[in-house]
């Protein structure tokens, strides 16, 4: 089958592969695609990624209206933290079709084998802020764009290439009613009264890119022992620092400090994709949906938590997600999603268990050896 890899220099080329998910997912009520604009922006010579690394873009079939499409990668700041020689790849949309699902990693695993490289890994993609993994159950439940939707038949499709487990991240979505319960408060509560730290919400913009500053500090600290950790370049930090102030809510934005410092944060974004999926409308519906949920979410997505190493297993993480459910009632959500998690952080799934969260919605990380 006719493989091509893209040009990013040609938009005739970019084109196609840009609208392959939207013709794809047209007759899926469930699916919903990327933001176009971040597909596009992975694509771009701008983006912090391509300033130490490289990638490659590929289709499969009629050139103009393809059946699949991936990008394979090459992070040599990941692979020189982790003395790893791997590849990822992310982007990959395809046809129920077998050979074509064969014929576009085919195409990323000469790729990688080139540049010597000996394992595809994926779905990653180009920040450490994208989602990664790919849907293998909880079709049918909400989704975000931390934990997006694909079809079924993709993980079959991996299956049928060669690639296995490699790890998990499980989601669920917050209890009925988006209640917590008294117990689960008081649980919260005898924690900080034992804690003597100083529990703090964000109250506009500007407090939460000052913020924003500290969680990365926060992460770096807490995240350096993760699977998937590297260190950020100035620009890649720039750069999510620019999204969080883009689509986060300040009040859903929660730390903890003592004595000045900030031991750790906690984030949930709104829902952007519960929101964008109601209004399928035009262009100004869906801004306006955004824009709404922005300022005045339904539904929101805890997506993230992080403590430096000293505090952690102390049972602050609950504290920390009472007091955003907290917030996001006062703001009027009415539902919300928490995830994803990584299958062998065990305080937290334990924690979230016993407030009430069901994890039935995964994501795996497939991987599959470069030959």
């Amino acid at each position: 089958m006719n493989v091509k890899r893209i040009d990013r220099s040609r938009k005739s080329e970019i084109k196609p592969y840009l609208e392959l998910p939207f013709r794809l997912g047209r007759a899926d009520p469930l699916w919903f695609p990327a933001l176009r604009s971040s597909i596009t922006f992975d694509l771009s010579s701008s983006h912090p990624f391509h300033q130490h690394s490289t990638a490659a873009f590929f289709t499969t079939g009629d050139p103009s209206q393809p059946t699949g499409r991936i990008a394979v990668l090459e992070n040599r700041n990941f692979n020189a933290y982790q003395n790893s020689q791997t590849a990822f790849f992310t982007h990959f949309e395809c046809a129920e079709n077998p050979a074509a699902a064969r014929a576009l990693f085919e195409a990323a695993n000469t790729w990688a084998k080139e540049r010597g490289l000996r394992q595809l890994v994926g779905p990653v993609g180009f920040l450490q802020t994208d989602a990664r993994g790919m849907m293998i159950s909880g079709f049918g439940k909400m989704t975000s764009f931390a934990i997006p939707y694909s079809p079924p038949y993709y993980a079959k499709l991996l299956g049928m290439v060669g690639f296995t487990k490699q790890y998990d991240y499980l989601s669920g979505e917050l209890p009925i009613g988006f209640r917590i319960s008294e117990r689960v408060e008081k649980m919260a509560q005898r924690v900080m009264e034992r804690s003597e730290l100083e529990l703090r919400r964000g109250t506009s913009r500007k407090t939460l890119r000052r913020m924003a500053r500290h969680l990365l500090d926060v992460y770096k600290e807490s995240g350096a022992a993760a699977p998937l950790y590297y260190p950020l370049t100035s620009a890649e930090e720039k750069c999510i620092l620019d999204q969080l102030a883009q689509t986060a809510h300040p009040n859903l934005i929660h730390w903890l400090e003592t004595n000045g410092e900030v031991c750790g944060i906690h984030i949930a974004l709104p829902n952007y994709v519960e929101a964008l999926r109601r209004a399928r409308g035009n262009q100004l519906a869906r801004m306006a949906a955004f824009l709404r949920q922005r300022t005045q979410p339904r539904e929101i997505n805890i997506t993230s938590a992080y403590l430096r190493p000293e505090y952690q297993n102390r049972g602050l993480i609950l504290v920390l997600t009472t007091a955003c459910q907290q917030a996001a009632l006062k703001l009027g959500a009415q539902c919300g999603l928490l995830g994803p998690i990584h299958e062998q952080n065990r305080p937290m799934l334990t924690i979230m268990k016993k407030s009430g969260v069901v994890f039935d919605i995964n994501h795996r990380i497939f991987e599959r050896e470069i030959v």
